[in-house]
Protein backbone atom coordinates (compact mmCIF):
# COMPACT_ATOMS: atom_id res chain seq x y z
CA UNK A 1 0.00 0.00 0.00
CA UNK A 2 1.13 3.54 -0.67
CA UNK A 3 1.34 5.74 2.39
CA UNK A 4 -0.73 8.88 1.99
CA UNK A 5 0.85 10.51 5.00
CA UNK A 6 2.47 13.32 3.04
CA UNK A 7 3.25 15.63 5.93
CA UNK A 8 6.98 16.26 5.73
CA UNK A 9 9.47 16.71 8.52
CA UNK A 10 10.97 19.43 6.35
CA UNK A 11 8.50 22.25 6.98
CA UNK A 12 9.65 24.99 4.65
CA UNK A 13 6.29 26.49 3.75
CA UNK A 14 4.32 26.85 6.93
CA UNK A 15 4.43 30.58 7.40
CA UNK A 16 1.78 32.10 9.54
CA UNK A 17 0.36 34.38 6.83
CA UNK A 18 -2.63 33.78 4.55
CA UNK A 19 -0.48 32.30 1.79
CA UNK A 20 0.68 29.65 4.22
CA UNK A 21 -2.93 28.83 5.12
CA UNK A 22 -3.88 28.71 1.42
CA UNK A 23 -1.04 26.29 0.73
CA UNK A 24 -2.00 24.15 3.74
CA UNK A 25 -5.63 24.04 2.61
CA UNK A 26 -4.60 23.10 -0.92
CA UNK A 27 -2.35 20.34 0.38
CA UNK A 28 -5.14 18.94 2.57
CA UNK A 29 -7.55 19.10 -0.38
CA UNK A 30 -5.06 17.33 -2.67
CA UNK A 31 -4.56 14.62 -0.05
CA UNK A 32 -8.32 14.14 0.37
CA UNK A 33 -8.93 14.03 -3.39
CA UNK A 34 -6.15 11.45 -3.84
CA UNK A 35 -7.56 9.34 -1.03
CA UNK A 36 -11.05 9.41 -2.58
CA UNK A 37 -9.76 8.49 -6.04
CA UNK A 38 -10.17 11.86 -7.73
CA UNK A 39 -6.70 11.75 -9.22
CA UNK A 40 -6.95 14.50 -11.85
CA UNK A 41 -8.28 16.99 -9.29
CA UNK A 42 -5.57 15.94 -6.82
CA UNK A 43 -2.93 16.48 -9.50
CA UNK A 44 -4.32 19.95 -10.19
CA UNK A 45 -4.19 20.90 -6.51
CA UNK A 46 -0.59 19.74 -6.15
CA UNK A 47 0.36 21.70 -9.28
CA UNK A 48 -1.12 24.89 -7.85
CA UNK A 49 1.22 24.58 -4.87
CA UNK A 50 4.23 23.80 -7.10
CA UNK A 51 3.56 26.87 -9.28
CA UNK A 52 4.22 29.01 -6.24
CA UNK A 53 7.09 26.87 -4.97
CA UNK A 54 8.50 24.25 -7.41
CA UNK A 55 10.43 22.54 -4.61
CA UNK A 56 7.60 22.31 -2.07
CA UNK A 57 8.56 19.03 -0.41
CA UNK A 58 5.05 17.91 0.58
CA UNK A 59 3.58 18.64 -2.84
CA UNK A 60 6.49 16.91 -4.58
CA UNK A 61 6.08 13.84 -2.41
CA UNK A 62 2.31 13.88 -2.97
CA UNK A 63 2.79 13.96 -6.74
CA UNK A 64 5.16 11.01 -6.40
CA UNK A 65 2.58 9.02 -4.46
CA UNK A 66 -0.05 9.92 -7.02
CA UNK A 67 2.23 8.66 -9.80
CA UNK A 68 2.64 5.39 -7.90
CA UNK A 69 -1.12 5.04 -7.58
CA UNK A 70 -1.44 5.54 -11.34
CA UNK A 71 1.31 2.91 -11.90
CA UNK A 72 3.63 5.55 -13.37
CA UNK A 73 6.61 4.07 -11.56
CA UNK A 74 9.32 5.77 -13.62
CA UNK A 75 7.78 9.17 -12.93
CA UNK A 76 7.36 8.35 -9.24
CA UNK A 77 10.99 7.21 -9.02
CA UNK A 78 12.21 10.48 -10.54
CA UNK A 79 10.11 12.54 -8.14
CA UNK A 80 11.23 10.61 -5.05
CA UNK A 81 14.83 10.93 -6.23
CA UNK A 82 14.39 14.68 -6.59
CA UNK A 83 12.84 14.80 -3.12
CA UNK A 84 15.76 13.04 -1.44
CA UNK A 85 18.23 15.18 -3.40
CA UNK A 86 16.53 18.33 -2.10
CA UNK A 87 15.68 17.08 1.37
CA UNK A 88 18.09 14.37 2.47
CA UNK A 89 16.19 13.58 5.65
CA UNK A 90 12.90 12.62 3.95
CA UNK A 91 12.62 9.03 5.16
CA UNK A 92 9.35 8.36 3.31
CA UNK A 93 10.85 9.37 -0.05
CA UNK A 94 13.76 6.98 0.54
CA UNK A 95 11.26 4.29 1.49
CA UNK A 96 9.03 4.73 -1.55
CA UNK A 97 12.01 4.79 -3.90
CA UNK A 98 13.24 1.61 -2.26
CA UNK A 99 9.87 -0.04 -2.83
CA UNK A 100 10.03 0.77 -6.53
CA UNK A 101 13.53 -0.73 -6.71
CA UNK A 102 12.26 -3.82 -4.91
CA UNK A 103 9.54 -4.18 -7.57
CA UNK A 104 12.21 -3.76 -10.27
CA UNK A 105 14.25 -6.54 -8.61
CA UNK A 106 17.11 -4.11 -7.97
CA UNK A 107 17.37 -5.40 -4.43
CA UNK A 108 20.79 -4.05 -3.47
CA UNK A 109 19.75 -0.47 -4.31
CA UNK A 110 16.44 -1.01 -2.57
CA UNK A 111 18.26 -2.06 0.58
CA UNK A 112 20.41 1.06 0.39
CA UNK A 113 17.28 3.23 0.31
CA UNK A 114 15.66 1.31 3.16
CA UNK A 115 18.89 1.72 5.16
CA UNK A 116 18.67 5.49 4.63
CA UNK A 117 15.01 5.56 5.71
CA UNK A 118 15.71 3.48 8.83
CA UNK A 119 18.73 5.64 9.75
CA UNK A 120 16.35 8.63 9.86
CA UNK A 121 13.51 6.72 11.56
CA UNK A 122 14.84 3.62 13.40
CA UNK A 123 11.37 2.22 14.17
CA UNK A 124 10.12 2.57 10.57
CA UNK A 125 8.14 -0.69 10.41
CA UNK A 126 7.42 -0.64 6.67
CA UNK A 127 11.04 0.09 5.74
CA UNK A 128 12.34 -2.66 8.02
CA UNK A 129 9.80 -5.15 6.63
CA UNK A 130 10.56 -4.28 3.02
CA UNK A 131 14.30 -4.49 3.63
CA UNK A 132 13.69 -7.97 5.01
CA UNK A 133 11.82 -8.89 1.83
CA UNK A 134 14.74 -7.61 -0.27
CA UNK A 135 17.18 -9.66 1.81
CA UNK A 136 14.94 -12.71 1.29
CA UNK A 137 15.02 -12.20 -2.48
CA UNK A 138 18.82 -12.09 -2.32
CA UNK A 139 18.86 -15.26 -0.17
CA UNK A 140 20.46 -13.29 2.67
CA UNK A 141 18.15 -15.08 5.01
CA UNK A 142 19.81 -14.40 8.35
CA UNK A 143 19.65 -10.66 7.65
CA UNK A 144 16.03 -11.08 6.55
CA UNK A 145 15.12 -12.90 9.77
CA UNK A 146 16.75 -10.16 11.82
CA UNK A 147 14.59 -7.55 10.10
CA UNK A 148 11.41 -9.57 10.47
CA UNK A 149 12.14 -10.19 14.15
CA UNK A 150 12.52 -6.43 14.62
CA UNK A 151 9.31 -5.76 12.66
CA UNK A 152 7.39 -8.19 14.89
CA UNK A 153 8.71 -6.45 18.02
CA UNK A 154 7.62 -3.07 16.66
CA UNK A 155 4.21 -4.28 15.55
CA UNK A 156 3.36 -7.65 17.15
CA UNK A 157 -0.19 -7.54 15.85
CA UNK A 158 0.87 -7.46 12.19
CA UNK A 159 -0.12 -10.55 10.21
CA UNK A 160 2.22 -9.56 7.38
CA UNK A 161 5.23 -9.42 9.71
CA UNK A 162 4.73 -13.07 10.63
CA UNK A 163 3.92 -13.97 7.04
CA UNK A 164 7.15 -12.42 5.78
CA UNK A 165 9.22 -14.21 8.42
CA UNK A 166 7.52 -17.48 7.44
CA UNK A 167 8.71 -16.99 3.84
CA UNK A 168 12.29 -16.68 5.08
CA UNK A 169 11.90 -19.86 7.15
CA UNK A 170 10.46 -21.57 4.07
CA UNK A 171 13.56 -20.65 2.05
CA UNK A 172 15.68 -22.09 4.84
CA UNK A 173 13.58 -25.29 4.57
CA UNK A 174 12.59 -24.86 8.22
CA UNK A 175 9.03 -25.90 7.54
CA UNK A 176 7.91 -26.27 11.18
CA UNK A 177 8.91 -22.67 11.93
CA UNK A 178 7.29 -21.49 8.71
CA UNK A 179 4.04 -23.26 9.63
CA UNK A 180 4.09 -21.67 13.08
CA UNK A 181 4.47 -18.18 11.58
CA UNK A 182 1.84 -18.72 8.90
CA UNK A 183 -0.47 -19.82 11.71
CA UNK A 184 0.26 -16.61 13.62
CA UNK A 185 -0.48 -14.59 10.49
CA UNK A 186 -3.81 -16.40 10.10
CA UNK A 187 -4.72 -15.86 13.77
CA UNK A 188 -4.11 -12.14 13.37
CA UNK A 189 -5.84 -11.96 9.98
CA UNK A 190 -8.21 -14.89 9.32
CA UNK A 191 -8.79 -13.64 5.76
CA UNK A 192 -5.09 -13.80 4.82
CA UNK A 193 -5.59 -16.18 1.89
CA UNK A 194 -1.88 -16.13 0.95
CA UNK A 195 -0.96 -17.37 4.43
CA UNK A 196 -3.36 -20.30 3.99
CA UNK A 197 -1.87 -21.02 0.55
CA UNK A 198 1.71 -20.94 1.80
CA UNK A 199 0.96 -22.88 4.95
CA UNK A 200 -0.60 -25.48 2.65
CA UNK A 201 2.68 -25.64 0.71
CA UNK A 202 4.62 -26.05 3.96
CA UNK A 203 2.27 -28.81 5.10
CA UNK A 204 2.77 -30.52 1.73
CA UNK A 205 6.55 -30.27 2.08
CA UNK A 206 6.09 -31.96 5.48
CA UNK A 207 3.92 -34.72 3.92
CA UNK A 208 0.86 -33.52 5.86
CA UNK A 209 -1.35 -33.77 2.82
CA UNK A 210 -4.79 -33.61 4.44
CA UNK A 211 -3.84 -30.38 6.20
CA UNK A 212 -2.39 -29.01 2.98
CA UNK A 213 -5.57 -29.73 1.02
CA UNK A 214 -7.70 -28.17 3.79
CA UNK A 215 -5.59 -24.99 3.68
CA UNK A 216 -5.78 -24.73 -0.11
CA UNK A 217 -9.54 -25.15 0.11
CA UNK A 218 -9.83 -22.35 2.69
CA UNK A 219 -7.56 -20.21 0.53
CA UNK A 220 -9.80 -20.46 -2.54
CA UNK A 221 -12.93 -19.96 -0.46
CA UNK A 222 -11.44 -16.68 0.77
CA UNK A 223 -10.21 -15.70 -2.70
CA UNK A 224 -12.31 -17.49 -5.29
CA UNK A 225 -10.27 -16.25 -8.25
CA UNK A 226 -6.88 -17.22 -6.79
CA UNK A 227 -5.67 -19.73 -9.40
CA UNK A 228 -2.50 -20.61 -7.47
CA UNK A 229 -4.62 -22.04 -4.65
CA UNK A 230 -6.54 -24.32 -7.00
CA UNK A 231 -3.37 -25.33 -8.84
CA UNK A 232 -1.54 -26.13 -5.60
CA UNK A 233 -4.50 -28.20 -4.48
CA UNK A 234 -4.43 -30.03 -7.83
CA UNK A 235 -0.74 -30.89 -7.43
CA UNK A 236 -1.34 -32.13 -3.87
CA UNK A 237 -4.15 -34.43 -5.03
CA UNK A 238 -1.87 -35.61 -7.83
CA UNK A 239 0.97 -36.25 -5.39
CA UNK A 240 -1.28 -38.45 -3.24
CA UNK A 241 -2.70 -40.40 -6.19
CA UNK A 242 -6.15 -38.78 -6.18
CA UNK A 243 -6.17 -38.32 -9.94
CA UNK A 244 -9.93 -37.66 -10.17
CA UNK A 245 -9.74 -34.40 -8.21
CA UNK A 246 -6.24 -33.61 -9.47
CA UNK A 247 -7.04 -33.44 -13.18
CA UNK A 248 -10.20 -31.38 -12.67
CA UNK A 249 -8.30 -28.72 -10.72
CA UNK A 250 -5.25 -28.96 -12.97
CA UNK A 251 -7.11 -26.85 -15.53
CA UNK A 252 -6.46 -23.83 -13.27
CA UNK A 253 -2.80 -24.06 -14.28
CA UNK A 254 -3.30 -21.56 -17.09
CA UNK A 255 -4.07 -18.74 -14.68
CA UNK A 256 -1.52 -19.66 -12.04
CA UNK A 257 1.46 -17.34 -11.50
CA UNK A 258 3.62 -20.45 -11.12
CA UNK A 259 2.77 -21.81 -14.57
CA UNK A 260 4.94 -20.52 -17.39
CA UNK A 261 3.40 -22.04 -20.52
CA UNK A 262 1.31 -19.68 -22.61
CA UNK A 263 -2.34 -20.50 -23.13
CA UNK A 264 -3.21 -21.00 -26.79
CA UNK A 265 -6.17 -18.95 -27.92
CA UNK A 266 -7.49 -21.03 -30.79
CA UNK A 267 -10.83 -20.07 -32.31
CA UNK A 268 -11.93 -23.69 -32.27
CA UNK A 269 -13.33 -25.11 -29.00
CA UNK A 270 -11.36 -26.90 -26.33
CA UNK A 271 -12.11 -30.62 -26.14
CA UNK A 272 -12.11 -32.20 -22.69
CA UNK A 273 -13.84 -35.45 -23.52
CA UNK A 274 -17.48 -34.34 -23.59
CA UNK A 275 -18.15 -33.75 -27.29
CA UNK A 276 -18.28 -36.64 -29.80
CA UNK A 277 -15.43 -36.62 -32.32
CA UNK A 278 -16.90 -38.85 -35.03
CA UNK A 279 -15.65 -37.60 -38.37
CA UNK A 280 -13.94 -34.60 -36.74
CA UNK A 281 -10.32 -33.44 -36.60
CA UNK A 282 -8.66 -32.64 -33.25
CA UNK A 283 -5.38 -30.82 -32.70
CA UNK A 284 -3.29 -31.98 -29.76
CA UNK A 285 -0.55 -29.54 -28.78
CA UNK A 286 2.39 -29.52 -26.39
CA UNK A 287 2.43 -26.99 -23.59
CA UNK A 288 5.27 -27.58 -21.13
CA UNK A 289 8.59 -29.43 -21.33
CA UNK A 290 9.71 -32.02 -23.86
CA UNK A 291 9.45 -34.74 -21.22
CA UNK A 292 5.83 -33.81 -20.57
CA UNK A 293 5.01 -34.28 -24.25
CA UNK A 294 6.74 -37.66 -24.24
CA UNK A 295 4.74 -38.69 -21.17
CA UNK A 296 1.31 -37.62 -22.37
CA UNK A 297 1.53 -38.44 -26.09
CA UNK A 298 0.51 -41.95 -24.92
CA UNK A 299 -3.09 -40.76 -25.17
CA UNK A 300 -2.84 -40.47 -28.96
CA UNK A 301 -3.49 -44.19 -29.21
CA UNK A 302 -6.78 -43.73 -27.34
CA UNK A 303 -8.22 -41.71 -30.21
CA UNK A 304 -8.45 -44.78 -32.42
CA UNK A 305 -11.72 -45.45 -30.57
CA UNK A 306 -13.03 -41.95 -31.36
CA UNK A 307 -13.28 -42.30 -35.17
CA UNK A 308 -11.51 -38.99 -35.73
CA UNK A 309 -8.36 -37.52 -37.25
CA UNK A 310 -5.58 -36.48 -34.87
CA UNK A 311 -3.12 -33.67 -35.59
CA UNK A 312 -0.15 -33.14 -33.30
CA UNK A 313 1.86 -29.94 -32.76
CA UNK A 314 5.15 -30.42 -30.87
CA UNK A 315 8.69 -29.03 -30.71
CA UNK A 316 11.03 -29.98 -33.55
CA UNK A 317 13.27 -32.43 -31.57
CA UNK A 318 10.17 -34.56 -30.88
CA UNK A 319 8.77 -34.82 -34.40
CA UNK A 320 10.64 -37.89 -35.62
CA UNK A 321 10.02 -40.01 -32.51
CA UNK A 322 6.32 -39.08 -32.71
CA UNK A 323 6.09 -40.61 -36.19
CA UNK A 324 6.14 -44.00 -34.45
CA UNK A 325 2.61 -43.36 -33.16
CA UNK A 326 1.20 -40.96 -35.78
CA UNK A 327 1.81 -40.47 -39.54
CA UNK A 328 4.35 -37.75 -40.31
CA UNK A 329 1.74 -35.86 -42.38
CA UNK A 330 -0.26 -35.29 -39.18
CA UNK A 331 2.63 -33.90 -37.11
CA UNK A 332 3.64 -30.23 -37.10
CA UNK A 333 6.31 -28.24 -35.33
CA UNK A 334 5.58 -25.04 -33.44
CA UNK A 335 6.61 -22.86 -36.38
CA UNK A 336 4.35 -24.55 -38.92
CA UNK A 337 1.08 -23.31 -40.34
CA UNK A 338 -1.62 -25.64 -39.12
CA UNK A 339 -4.37 -27.20 -41.26
CA UNK A 340 -8.03 -26.85 -40.34
CA UNK A 341 -9.30 -28.66 -37.26
CA UNK A 342 -12.55 -28.83 -35.28
CA UNK A 343 -11.31 -29.12 -31.70
CA UNK A 344 -8.06 -28.73 -29.80
CA UNK A 345 -6.67 -30.08 -26.55
CA UNK A 346 -3.36 -29.48 -24.72
CA UNK A 347 -1.52 -32.75 -24.15
CA UNK A 348 -1.69 -32.40 -20.37
CA UNK A 349 -5.45 -31.99 -20.39
CA UNK A 350 -5.83 -35.47 -21.93
CA UNK A 351 -5.84 -37.29 -18.56
CA UNK A 352 -8.93 -35.24 -17.66
CA UNK A 353 -10.53 -35.82 -21.05
CA UNK A 354 -10.05 -39.59 -20.71
CA UNK A 355 -11.05 -39.64 -17.02
CA UNK A 356 -7.71 -41.08 -15.94
CA UNK A 357 -7.47 -42.54 -12.43
CA UNK A 358 -4.49 -44.14 -10.76
CA UNK A 359 -5.89 -47.52 -11.82
CA UNK A 360 -6.42 -46.92 -15.55
CA UNK A 361 -3.33 -45.08 -16.85
CA UNK A 362 -3.01 -46.18 -20.49
CA UNK A 363 0.04 -47.62 -22.25
CA UNK A 364 2.23 -47.94 -19.15
CA UNK A 365 4.17 -50.76 -20.78
CA UNK A 366 5.63 -48.48 -23.46
CA UNK A 367 4.10 -46.85 -26.51
CA UNK A 368 6.94 -45.37 -28.58
CA UNK A 369 9.47 -47.19 -30.75
CA UNK A 370 12.66 -46.40 -32.65
CA UNK A 371 13.95 -47.06 -36.14
CA UNK A 372 15.84 -50.36 -36.33
CA UNK A 373 18.43 -48.84 -38.69
CA UNK A 374 19.22 -46.20 -36.08
CA UNK A 375 19.70 -48.82 -33.38
CA UNK A 376 22.07 -50.77 -35.62
CA UNK A 377 24.14 -47.60 -36.16
CA UNK A 378 24.46 -47.12 -32.43
CA UNK A 379 25.23 -50.77 -31.85
CA UNK A 380 28.49 -50.21 -33.74
CA UNK A 381 29.54 -47.71 -31.08
CA UNK A 382 28.75 -50.09 -28.24
CA UNK A 383 32.00 -51.26 -26.74
CA UNK A 384 32.86 -54.94 -27.38
CA UNK A 385 32.65 -55.82 -23.73
CA UNK A 386 30.83 -58.41 -21.65
CA UNK A 387 30.09 -55.68 -19.15
CA UNK A 388 26.63 -54.16 -18.81
CA UNK A 389 26.24 -50.96 -20.85
CA UNK A 390 24.59 -48.17 -18.84
CA UNK A 391 23.34 -44.81 -20.05
CA UNK A 392 23.61 -41.83 -17.69
CA UNK A 393 21.79 -38.48 -17.73
CA UNK A 394 22.69 -36.30 -14.77
CA UNK A 395 21.25 -32.89 -15.72
CA UNK A 396 17.94 -31.47 -16.85
CA UNK A 397 16.88 -28.34 -18.69
CA UNK A 398 18.69 -25.32 -17.16
CA UNK A 399 15.60 -23.15 -17.77
CA UNK A 400 13.43 -25.36 -15.55
CA UNK A 401 12.56 -23.62 -12.27
CA UNK A 402 13.58 -26.68 -10.21
CA UNK A 403 16.54 -27.77 -12.30
CA UNK A 404 19.08 -27.15 -9.53
CA UNK A 405 17.39 -29.57 -7.11
CA UNK A 406 16.57 -32.22 -9.70
CA UNK A 407 20.03 -32.27 -11.32
CA UNK A 408 23.22 -33.90 -10.10
CA UNK A 409 26.84 -32.73 -10.46
CA UNK A 410 28.94 -35.07 -12.60
CA UNK A 411 32.03 -34.38 -10.49
CA UNK A 412 30.13 -35.84 -7.51
CA UNK A 413 28.91 -38.89 -9.40
CA UNK A 414 31.88 -39.86 -11.49
CA UNK A 415 33.99 -41.45 -8.74
CA UNK A 416 31.02 -43.63 -7.83
CA UNK A 417 30.62 -45.08 -11.33
CA UNK A 418 31.56 -48.74 -11.19
CA UNK A 419 34.37 -50.01 -13.41
CA UNK A 420 32.25 -53.16 -13.84
CA UNK A 421 30.00 -51.23 -16.29
CA UNK A 422 30.52 -49.43 -19.56
CA UNK A 423 29.03 -45.92 -19.20
CA UNK A 424 27.45 -43.81 -21.92
CA UNK A 425 26.68 -40.13 -21.52
CA UNK A 426 23.16 -39.17 -22.62
CA UNK A 427 23.88 -35.44 -22.27
CA UNK A 428 24.01 -33.60 -25.57
CA UNK A 429 25.21 -30.41 -23.90
CA UNK A 430 28.03 -31.56 -21.62
CA UNK A 431 30.27 -28.71 -20.49
CA UNK A 432 34.02 -28.67 -21.17
CA UNK A 433 34.64 -29.56 -17.53
CA UNK A 434 32.26 -32.52 -17.80
CA UNK A 435 33.86 -33.66 -21.07
CA UNK A 436 37.28 -33.60 -19.40
CA UNK A 437 35.95 -35.71 -16.52
CA UNK A 438 34.52 -38.22 -19.01
CA UNK A 439 37.73 -38.36 -21.06
CA UNK A 440 39.69 -39.29 -17.95
CA UNK A 441 37.78 -42.56 -17.68
CA UNK A 442 38.28 -45.36 -20.20
CA UNK A 443 34.86 -46.87 -19.56
CA UNK A 444 32.85 -43.62 -20.05
CA UNK A 445 31.79 -42.61 -23.57
CA UNK A 446 30.37 -39.30 -24.74
CA UNK A 447 28.80 -38.51 -28.13
CA UNK A 448 27.63 -34.92 -27.59
CA UNK A 449 25.59 -33.42 -30.42
CA UNK A 450 25.82 -36.71 -32.37
CA UNK A 451 23.08 -38.00 -30.09
CA UNK A 452 20.73 -35.72 -32.01
CA UNK A 453 16.97 -35.57 -31.58
CA UNK A 454 14.84 -37.89 -29.45
CA UNK A 455 14.59 -40.50 -32.19
CA UNK A 456 18.40 -40.86 -32.25
CA UNK A 457 18.67 -40.62 -28.46
CA UNK A 458 16.01 -43.30 -28.13
CA UNK A 459 17.90 -45.55 -30.53
CA UNK A 460 21.05 -45.18 -28.43
CA UNK A 461 19.09 -45.97 -25.25
CA UNK A 462 17.64 -49.04 -26.97
CA UNK A 463 21.08 -50.67 -27.41
CA UNK A 464 22.00 -50.15 -23.74
CA UNK A 465 21.19 -52.51 -20.90
CA UNK A 466 19.81 -49.86 -18.54
CA UNK A 467 19.38 -46.13 -18.09
CA UNK A 468 20.17 -44.15 -14.94
CA UNK A 469 18.91 -40.59 -14.96
CA UNK A 470 17.60 -37.67 -12.99
CA UNK A 471 14.08 -36.31 -13.55
CA UNK A 472 14.43 -35.04 -17.10
CA UNK A 473 13.09 -35.86 -20.56
CA UNK A 474 15.40 -38.88 -20.82
CA UNK A 475 13.37 -40.58 -18.08
CA UNK A 476 10.16 -40.14 -20.06
CA UNK A 477 11.82 -41.20 -23.30
CA UNK A 478 13.18 -44.39 -21.74
CA UNK A 479 9.87 -45.12 -20.01
CA UNK A 480 7.90 -44.52 -23.22
CA UNK A 481 10.20 -47.00 -24.97
CA UNK A 482 9.69 -49.54 -22.20
CA UNK A 483 13.40 -49.59 -21.28
CA UNK A 484 14.84 -50.61 -17.93
CA UNK A 485 15.31 -47.28 -16.18
CA UNK A 486 16.46 -46.13 -12.75
CA UNK A 487 15.18 -42.65 -11.95
CA UNK A 488 16.80 -40.52 -9.25
CA UNK A 489 14.29 -38.12 -7.72
CA UNK A 490 14.88 -34.98 -5.65
CA UNK A 491 13.53 -34.66 -2.09
CA UNK A 492 10.45 -32.88 -3.43
CA UNK A 493 9.89 -34.42 -6.87
CA UNK A 494 7.32 -33.54 -9.50
CA UNK A 495 3.84 -34.43 -8.23
CA UNK A 496 3.32 -36.98 -11.01
CA UNK A 497 5.84 -39.32 -9.34
CA UNK A 498 3.69 -39.25 -6.18
CA UNK A 499 5.23 -38.71 -2.77
CA UNK A 500 6.34 -42.27 -2.03
CA UNK A 501 6.99 -45.64 -3.60
CA UNK A 502 9.59 -47.23 -5.86
CA UNK A 503 7.19 -47.77 -8.76
CA UNK A 504 5.13 -45.48 -10.94
CA UNK A 505 1.80 -46.05 -12.67
CA UNK A 506 3.11 -44.14 -15.70
CA UNK A 507 5.87 -46.54 -16.78
CA UNK A 508 6.18 -50.21 -15.89
CA UNK A 509 9.92 -50.22 -16.63
CA UNK A 510 10.86 -47.35 -14.27
CA UNK A 511 12.31 -47.82 -10.80
CA UNK A 512 12.19 -44.74 -8.56
CA UNK A 513 14.93 -43.81 -6.12
CA UNK A 514 14.06 -40.90 -3.83
CA UNK A 515 16.51 -38.62 -2.06
CA UNK A 516 15.95 -38.48 1.68
CA UNK A 517 17.35 -36.05 4.23
CA UNK A 518 21.13 -36.33 4.40
CA UNK A 519 21.43 -38.19 1.10
CA UNK A 520 23.05 -37.03 -2.12
CA UNK A 521 22.72 -38.21 -5.71
CA UNK A 522 26.04 -40.01 -5.33
CA UNK A 523 24.44 -42.06 -2.54
CA UNK A 524 21.52 -42.94 -4.81
CA UNK A 525 23.73 -44.01 -7.71
CA UNK A 526 25.64 -46.37 -5.42
CA UNK A 527 22.36 -47.95 -4.33
CA UNK A 528 21.17 -48.25 -7.94
CA UNK A 529 24.39 -49.93 -9.08
CA UNK A 530 24.10 -52.43 -6.25
CA UNK A 531 20.53 -53.20 -7.32
CA UNK A 532 21.60 -53.64 -10.95
CA UNK A 533 24.35 -56.05 -9.91
CA UNK A 534 21.99 -58.03 -7.69
CA UNK A 535 19.60 -58.51 -10.59
CA UNK A 536 22.23 -59.86 -13.00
Amino acid sequence: MHSLNIKSKVDNNNSGDSSGKYRSDLLSRAYDLHKRGHYAEAQSAYKQILITNPIDVDALFGVGLLALTLKQNDKAFAIFSKTVDLYGNHCHAFFQRGRIQNQNKDYEKAISDFDAAIAIKPDFFEAISNRGIAYTKLSKLEAALSDFNTAIKIRPGSADAYYNRALAFKNLEQHDLAIADYTQAILKNPTHFQAFNNRGLAYRESSLFDKAIADFQTCVELKTDFADGYFNKALTHLMTGDFTNAWQLYEYRWDSSNFTSKKRNFKKPLWLGDQPLNGKTILLHSEQGLGDSLQFCRYIKQFKYKNCTVLLEVEKPLIKIMTTILPATQIFDKESELPAFDFHCPLMSLPLAFKTTIDNVPESGGYLSVDRRQTEKWRKFRQPSEKLHIGLAWRGDPSHSKNASRSAELNELINELSSEFEWYSLQIDATETEKNLIDERKNFHHFGADIGDFAKTGALCKVLDAIICVDTSIAHLAGALGLRTYLMLSKVPDARWLYKGQWTVWYDSLNLYRLTTGQSYSDLIKIIQADIKSNL
